[in-house]
């Protein structure tokens, strides 16, 4: 007792010492808090149906500017006067406060929930803490306020081809406390980006899960064909430590917050499919489609670990690997000198970018491979029953709910899509001989010089926030990462155009890896609960376990430690969960059958 008390004091007095770096709309008297409470249910039509009588034009609101605070993490997040964002806010009267954490998301949220001192909209993961968020009784209901000033908005997030996300995020008393951000919404009769279950499907994009990357052209030079199982991968690392036996270059690196990463990949190549909390991490995975299990419990994990071992012990993978920072070895990556790594999309899209922009690198890309074990027959890549990544809510702090939600209505016009994802014309994109939104040669080009481009231009912010439609209304991409320019010869990554015409083309390897499974995903429990603590502890034990695998001096320590971690994860009581996680996709599938 005594030590929860030093904890919530702990978390008191550093609340006190960041107020000046949370404060949403300032301190509010009991007085003006009830007030605003009163106009905040006004503002919502409580019991009213859609509609736009007595709704301002968003010319009339230009006329009255507002700033909103939100929170969206991060060390460096975007500024809220960046050129893009200024024009919205010049067009529609509406500007952000944008507010990061210098990288301490967590810890940030968690005081705000301690203190009540939250910014008007809060961005956070979908994770224990949401949880918490969602039962504080400090959110405000955004169903009404879709239904009366976003129906655009309302309506697509609820659309059975978008997953039907309203009646989904709403709980048991009907009441919506919060939006996704990240997945690309279509409108009835709009085709998807891509085909994910096409017969001829071709990956564009680097896989949606976690996978081996491998450097090319030094793949094809000291293998001289694709990857496909561990027995392969460990022969190319003994060929680059041939080529390369310096302590310079690596065969292979890590980080020591990859673990879960690492997992999720093995587990693939084992032929499970693993489902995650967001995009960022597996927790649970299943063979059959029927038992689903945490992750670290497959039994087929120790042979992988103790794989990675003997690349360690031999010298294969980077001595520092496991001891490293993230930034220590995206810094690695970045140089060119790691051969391989295994792990997720963001450190290679870096990586890559990093080796383009360099003179002496600018031929080296990163590549994925396909492993698969002895006996697998079938590769699973994704669930792609996506509903979005992030929470967006929006706290009791809001001075003007109504206000914010007749944004994102404009945000869904053609008008606000192109601003947000294009930019602005002849600035960031340009109308082509065709008539329609392209990138030139030279825009192209300012955005590879300078990875921050986006960033300074305020490009796509929105992505960040909310889910966004994938096309305008003419049918036309609402993003630049569409412009037809990226689709001609001139536009294409040239690496990738040296890729595809070698032995090491891996963009036809993904066909038949992507599903679709409503009932497995978006599965959360009270934050309070047995379930969920079982979880969060086994969590925080991942990284640290495989890192010390990784780094032990025998096989023998390696399944020492395997069988400890195990225990321990069972003592807190990780059965309850899986229960939890088995039971309600079962009941899931029983309701539908109905």
């Amino acid at each position: 007792m005594v030590k929860e008390f030093r904890k919530f004091l702990v978390i008191i007095l550093t609340a006190a010492l960041l107020l000046s770096l949370l404060a949403g709309c300032g301190a509010k008297t009991e007085n003006e808090s009830v007030q605003e409470e009163q106009s905040s249910n006004e503002q919502q039509g409580e019991g009213s149906a859609s509609g736009t009588e007595g709704i301002p034009s968003i010319a009339e609101d230009a006329k009255n500017p507002i700033t909103f605070s939100i929170f969206v993490g991060g060390a460096n997040p975007m500024k809220g006067d960046a050129p893009i964002l200024a024009e919205m806010a010049k067009r529609t009267g509406v500007s952000f406060d944008i507010r990061g954490s210098g990288g301490q998301d967590s810890e940030i949220l968690s005081i705000m929930l301690a203190s009540k001192d939250y910014t008007d909209i809060v961005m956070l993961p979908r994770d224990n803490l949401f949880y918490r968020y969602l039962s504080s009784g400090d959110l405000i209901d955004l169903k009404p306020l879709l239904q009366k000033y976003a129906p655009t908005v309302y309506k697509l997030y609820n659309l059975p081809q978008n997953g039907s996300l309203i009646d989904r995020f709403s709980n048991e008393e009907g009441k919506l406390y919060y939006l996704t951000q990240d997945l690309e919404l279509l409108r009835e009769g709009e085709e998807p980006v891509e085909n994910l279950e096409a017969s001829d499907y071709e990956q564009v994009w680097l896989p949606w899960h976690r996978v081996l990357y491998v450097l090319y052209p030094e793949v094809e030079e000291v293998y001289g064909k694709k990857i496909t199982n561990l027995d392969e991968l460990y022969d190319a690392l003994v060929a680059y430590k041939e080529k390369y036996p310096d302590n310079d270059h690596y065969a292979m690196s890590m980080s020591s917050t990859m673990g879960g990463h690492m997992i999720w990949a093995a587990l693939s190549m084992y032929g499970y499919k693993v489902l995650s909390h967001g995009i960022y991490g597996g927790v649970y995975a299943t063979k059959d489609g029927q038992n689903y299990m945490y992750v670290f419990k497959a039994p087929e994990l120790l042979e992988f670990f103790k794989f990675l071992n003997k690349l360690y012990r031999e010298g294969l993978m980077d001595p520092e690997g496991p001891i490293q920072t993230h930034d220590q070895f995206q810094q690695k990556m970045n140089s060119g000198k790691v051969f391989s790594m295994i792990g997720n999309w963001d450190v290679i899209y870096t990586a890559n970018d990093s080796l383009l922009r360099d003179e002496s690198t600018k031929d080296k890309i990163y590549i994925p491979q396909k492993l698969m074990a002895p006996g697998v027959t079938q590769h699973w890549q994704y669930n792609y029953a996506y509903t979005g990544n992030n929470a967006m809510v929006v706290t009791n702090k809001c001075p003007d709910p109504a206000r914010l939600f007749r944004f994102f209505e404009w945000l869904y016009s053609d008008e606000g899509l192109v601003l947000n994802g294009w930019g602005i014309e002849g600035e960031d994109y340009i109308i082509n001989s065709e008539g329609k939104r392209d990138i030139s040669p030279e825009i192209d080009q300012q955005m590879q010089a300078d990875p921050e481009y986006g960033w300074k231009r305020g490009l796509q912010f929105f992505q960040g926030v909310i889910n966004i439609p994938a096309y305008t209304t003419d049918g036309q991409g609402a993003n630049n990462w569409m412009a037809p320019y990226y689709k001609s010869e001139e536009g294409k990554d040239p690496r990738d155009l040296k890729v595809r015409q070698s032995p090491l083309n891996w963009h036809n390897d993904w066909v038949g890896t992507f599903y679709k499974d409503y009932d497995e995903v978006d599965i959360y429990v009270d934050a309070e609960s047995p379930e969920a603590m079982a979880l969060a502890q086994a969590q925080a034990l991942i990284d640290d376990a495989v890192s010390k695998m990784v780094l032990a001096e025998s096989e023998v320590e390696v399944e020492q430690i395997y069988q400890e971690t195990l225990q321990q994860m069972e003592t807190n009581g990780i059965a309850l969960w899986e229960k939890y996680i088995n039971d309600t996709i079962a009941s899931r599938r029983s309701n539908n059958n109905q």
